[in-house]
């Protein structure tokens, strides 16, 4: 059913992509552990544990979960009536809504449970008043090299694998993908590719 807003967590411990679409509903996604990437035009911005994200309705982007990343997404249904931001970016929410969020990540959506639609209320409420960025002050995924907070070698590996899938959905072969990305080391690229996205090439 489609609710008038609702949240859900989700905890990713593999490397996990979406395609590259518009979004159906206003969504916010902020990140409790890990860390994601959002796709926007030829730009990818990194969301780091503790900040968040708006995507609003109709929004053409591309999401990427690294391994291990956990997050709380609240959608907010096209039915809604409210002003919400009609731009992307990442948002600096208040100490009420992070609370909110915090609140909300320990507990699964339940249409019926009263407490739970009041907080989700605020949150709505909150969501009106953020002012999403995409300035010189949002981290890109160029930029991530000098994040204290990613380990570097890590990102380099997951991104490696990432375009591994991306060229196998394709329709490229995997001999060749291993030829072009893992330097014609198909050991090596087994043991990323099950170790980042549990999954193999010739699956």
């Amino acid at each position: 059913m489609n609710y008038l807003i609702a949240h859900h967590t989700y905890q990713y411990p593999f490397l996990h992509t979406t395609a590259r679409k518009k979004t159906i509903k206003h969504k916010l996604i902020s990140v409790l552990s890990g860390f994601a990437t959002v796709r926007l035009g030829k730009q990818e911005y990194v969301i780091n544990a503790g900040e968040a994200f708006w995507l609003p309705l109709d929004c053409l982007t591309a999401l990427t979960y690294f391994p291990n990343c956990t997050f709380i997404e609240v959608e907010v249904s096209v039915r809604s009536s409210k002003n919400y931001p009609h731009h992307a970016g990442l948002v600096q929410p208040s100490l009420l809504l992070n609370a909110l969020l915090e609140k909300l990540s320990d507990s699964p959506f339940t249409p019926n449970n009263h407490e739970q639609k009041k907080w989700l209320d605020v949150v709505d409420f909150e969501l009106e008043k953020l002012s999403p960025l995409l300035d010189e002050s949002v981290m890109t995924l160029d930029q991530a090299d000098k994040c204290s907070n990613i380990d570097k070698t890590s990102l380099q590996m997951a991104l490696k694998v990432r375009q591994a899938f991306k060229l196998r959905s394709s329709g490229i072969k995997a001999e060749r993908i291993i030829d072009e990305i893992f330097s014609a080391n198909a050991q090596q690229a087994e043991q990323l590719c099950l170790a980042i996205a549990n999954q193999t090439l010739n699956r």
